[in-house]
């Protein structure tokens, strides 16, 4: 039984056997709940230590040679090299950013857990030990406790997905990609997809700016990238991108006619 169980059993026992407490107690109980809370979960640094051993784990998959062949098949390994370093800058600031977040979330778990001891102890009258189911109470006053591994654990995931997101882009803007097809995982079974998610599905949305834009060689087919939600950029979204980088990778109906005339003549159809 950790520290925080021991103190919220005997201050269960207490409030029931004896009613509300007046002020100067219901302080005292508050404090010693929340020393009990602060002591028995999960360390700050701990939290720090799964989310960044997760990102990192996460960031070797964003740049194996398996991932490059699905989602950027237009890049040469050296090229992933030439750019480590911003994908490297990409996972710190995601390791800082989220460092921040879990000591929020840790004290809003706190935070939560003593107000809900608080509403639950003012509501009790005197001699309630009959009424007042203990074990129940306990399950509701500590669900914030026991929910918050799985908070971590679901944010570990969800920010894992924006970093292989992020990390897909920036490989695709640094060596030159076109276009950008939606791939969403609507087919998955028990995912919660949006739907405006699973409509994108297969469609290609050209990037603004990119060669081909500026040659006239293609049109922005089921729009620009930038005038819709990144991949994954959502909460729990796990879409992805697949970067194409030639004309011939493009559905026919996104090519100019001076795009086909480029195509069918064999000229250049890679920036890189």
């Amino acid at each position: 039984m950790s520290k925080f169980d021991e103190v919220l059993k005997r201050l269960i026992d207490e409030v029931t056997k004896s009613g509300f407490a007046d002020s100067p107690r219901m302080t005292s109980m508050m404090r010693e709940l929340k020393a009990a809370a602060e002591e028995s979960f999960i360390a700050p640094e701990k939290l720090e230590k799964m989310m960044g051993a997760s990102l990192h784990t996460y960031f070797k998959r964003a740049t194996s040679p398996r991932r490059l062949k699905i989602n950027n098949s237009g890049v040469e390994r050296l090229n992933i090299t030439r750019i480590m370093p911003e994908l490297r800058s990409e996972l710190d600031r995601r390791i800082l950013a989220n460092a921040s977040l879990i000591k929020l979330n840790r004290a809003q778990a706190i935070d939560k857990t003593l107000q809900r001891f608080a509403g639950w102890a003012t509501s009790v009258p005197a001699n309630a030990a009959k009424s007042v189911d203990k074990a129940e109470v306990t399950r509701d006053i500590s669900k914030t406790a026991r929910d918050l591994r799985y908070e971590v654990r679901r944010r570990e995931i969800d920010q894992g997905h924006k970093l292989m997101a992020a990390i897909d882009a920036t490989i695709a803007h640094g060596n030159g990609a076109i276009a950008m097809q939606w791939q969403s995982h609507w087919r998955q079974p028990g995912y919660d997809y949006r739907e405006d998610h699973k409509e994108r599905d297969g469609k290609v949305y050209a990037i603004r700016g990119a060669w081909a834009i500026s040659d006239g060689l293609i049109n922005k087919g089921a729009g620009y990238t930038d005038e819709i939600t990144a991949p994954a950029q959502e909460i729990s979204c796990k879409c992805n991108g697949i970067y194409l980088y030639s004309l011939n990778e493009l559905p026919d109906e996104m090519l100019t006619a001076k795009g086909r005339a480029e195509l069918n003549g064999g000229g250049m159809q890679n920036a890189s």
